[in-house]
């Protein structure tokens, strides 16, 4: 716990004293931190906007830059990529450049061009992933932890909520003839962009289950560490498959579902801090 906190009391002096900033103009995030990808989490958020010049989050040193058609044992999935070294032990990395548009040398200042925005790689249309990682916590660190907060006015939505007993998993609201017993909750909940008229889901920030009053679980998309030969969400041993029931589906604690009324409360919030709050009441009649 020490190590931790004086690890966190460093990276907050290394904000504080090296400001950072949006690698684009024009901010728009079309995928947020944490997210499910199939197998993994998304180790970054990925901005669009169009071929828009890509800047530096702050002053660097570029310590690699790797085109997609050279010859290189380096996974293709990235396309053209720049890494950058800054102050604070902190990296910086910019994904899916546009071909024949990466033309730095050394360092970076922050109003410098590192590339345009492409879709070189795996990627389904032009778009910027950009990771950001703390050398000193051995961290991938969610950056919007780092970057100017943007107005965000849409809470996040909460769909469905499940209880799982046993193998067998049902909507709260299709619940009957329960006999006591231990449920896990799921939830499927997502946050959405507002600057958009249809529906675009986000990872939300936070999800955070009570019962009864008291905290009983969350999951926070802070920052992603390595434990155990997994990835994990940091401060926890919670890998991908600890996290995620399907894409917008997230796996909560376990209660313990007793005889009369059982009261649980979901709270999710995004990174802006908007939240959608919802209580839920289960019946458990009489054991026969």
């Amino acid at each position: 716990m020490k190590k931790l906190t004086v690890s966190l009391v460093f990276l907050f002096l290394a904000v504080s004293l090296f400001s950072f900033d949006w690698p684009v103009k024009h901010i728009i995030v079309t995928s947020t931190f944490g997210e499910s990808r199939g197998d993994h989490f998304h180790t970054g958020i990925d901005l669009g906007g169009g071929a828009q010049t890509v800047y530096p989050i702050s002053d660097g040193e570029v310590i690699f830059e790797h085109t997609s058609g050279q010859y290189s044992s380096i996974p293709i999935g990235l396309g053209n990529f720049v890494v950058l070294q800054h102050k604070g032990n902190i990296r910086s990395i910019y994904c899916h450049l546009k071909d024949n548009s990466i033309k730095v040398g050394t360092s970076v200042l922050r109003n410098e061009k590192l590339g345009v925005i492409g879709d070189t790689g795996h990627s389904f249309g032009k778009h910027l992933h950009l990771s950001i990682i703390d050398l000193e916590t051995h961290s991938i660190l969610n950056p919007l932890s780092l970057l100017p907060q943007v107005p965000d006015s849409q809470p996040p939505i909460i769909k469905n909520v499940f209880l799982k007993i046993g193998d067998k998993i049902e909507k709260v609201s299709h619940i009957k003839n329960v006999k006591p017993s231990r449920a896990q909750i799921l939830v499927e909940t997502y946050d959405l962009r507002e600057d958009v008229s249809f529906i675009w889901k986000l990872a939300p920030y936070v999800i955070i289950l009570y019962e009864n009053g008291a905290e009983l679980g969350r999951i926070t998309f802070n920052s992603i560490t390595e434990h155990t030969g997994k990835l994990v969400l940091n401060g926890t041993d919670k890998s991908f498959n600890d996290v995620y029931k399907s894409d917008w589906t997230y796996k909560l604690n376990f209660i313990e579902l007793l005889e009369g009324e059982n009261h649980f409360l979901i709270v999710v919030k995004d990174f802006a801090g908007n939240e959608t709050m919802r209580d839920y009441f289960v019946k458990i009649g009489k054991v026969k």
